[in-house]
């Protein structure tokens, strides 16, 4: 519609000039109509490329999971002429259904004039709710998931189209690092929270201790102070694997990075952390889960999408990551 009323107008000036002008120079006319459509064409162009894309993360935008995400997007949309819309669940705990809903209300008031060409979710919270609630909110709109640990495909019935990246668990690689730099070991120690995202389960942890061979105990059910106290008392025939810690026993939010902190400070066993933001002084190793890497690759398949590529031909990844990094002193420290 745009482009048909430029050119109206275009034809508009090339009458005037007839009238303005006796005997009208056709070359000038010319020139004048083929720039008013050149014009138009390249604004044209640009509403239709102008496409939107809706990011949802589960968690808060502090959080820095989240932010390794969102930066791994970001830096894949830059100079896409993208318009990137972001927004944050601010969850921890996994939400119940009438916050589901509550949540589902908001974003159908909130976007309800938007038209996004596509939407990425990361965390389970989010997936939940796109899940529970994607068809009422992103009609026919491709969904691509990313920092997610299990993925269930949409209930029979259901219109989504989804693709996405699974993040691989990989408590269980640094274990095996860890047990490979530390043969003698007789305890695996993991720091880890009540999250829906990083809870384990006795099945799973049952499941750990036979892949390794080793007494594994966890450390989720703490507050900083006790937290501190165990680590603290740990042997230097443990070996300690930290996670993930920002909510104590009681509830309360604890800062993650303070957490590891306060563990790097009292720890005597060695320490492996999961995450790649993790690595500080003090962290003997580990870190092959990259946020940054999960949300790059999630924008990548959006790109794809805008290519025309359908969703049905993006296989859904799987994030592993065999890379790992070790702090020099804590190697010399150990011996290593």
């Amino acid at each position: 519609m745009f482009e048909i009323k430029c050119i109206i107008l275009a034809v508009r000036i090339y009458i005037k000039m007839e009238i303005i002008l006796l005997k009208p120079s056709n070359s000038i006319c010319r020139a004048i109509l083929l720039l008013c459509y050149a014009v138009c064409s390249f604004s044209y162009s640009n509403l239709v490329f102008s496409s939107e894309v809706l990011v949802i993360h589960s968690d808060y935008q502090g959080d820095e999971w989240t932010r390794d995400i969102q930066s791994g997007i970001e830096h894949k949309f830059k100079d896409e002429g993208l318009t990137l819309y972001v927004s944050y669940l601010d969850s921890y705990q996994e939400l119940s259904d009438p916050a589901l809903a509550k949540y589902a209300d908001f974003y159908a008031q909130k976007y309800e004039t938007r038209n996004f060409e596509a939407v990425i979710i990361s965390g389970e919270n989010a997936l939940r709710l796109v899940q529970r609630y994607g068809d009422r909110l992103f009609i026919n709109r491709p969904i691509i998931f990313t920092g997610i640990k299990e993925y269930k495909a949409p209930v029979a019935g259901s219109t989504l189209k989804m693709s996405g990246v699974i993040e691989s668990d990989n408590i269980l690689a640094n274990i095996s690092l860890s047990l490979s730099l530390f043969p003698n070991a007789t305890e695996v120690y993991i720091i880890t929270g009540n999250s829906t995202d990083s809870k384990l389960t006795p099945e799973k942890i049952q499941k750990l201790t036979d892949q390794v061979g080793k007494k594994l105990v966890v450390l989720s059910d703490e507050t900083e102070v006790s937290l501190k106290q165990k680590v603290s008392q740990l042997s230097n025939n443990a070996i300690l694997i930290f996670s993930d810690f920002s909510r104590d026993r009681n509830g309360m939010f604890v800062p993650r990075s303070a957490i590891l902190q306060s563990v790097i400070n009292v720890a005597r066993a060695p320490l492996f952390v999961v995450n790649k933001h993790d690595l500080k002084e003090g962290v003997l190793g580990g870190g092959g889960r990259n946020g940054f890497i999960q949300g790059k690759t999630a924008a990548i398949k959006v790109l794809d999408l805008l290519q025309g590529v359908p969703i049905d031909a993006l296989p859904i990844d799987m994030h592993s990551s065999d890379k790992y990094q070790f702090q020099h002193e804590q190697l010399l420290r150990w011996n290593i």
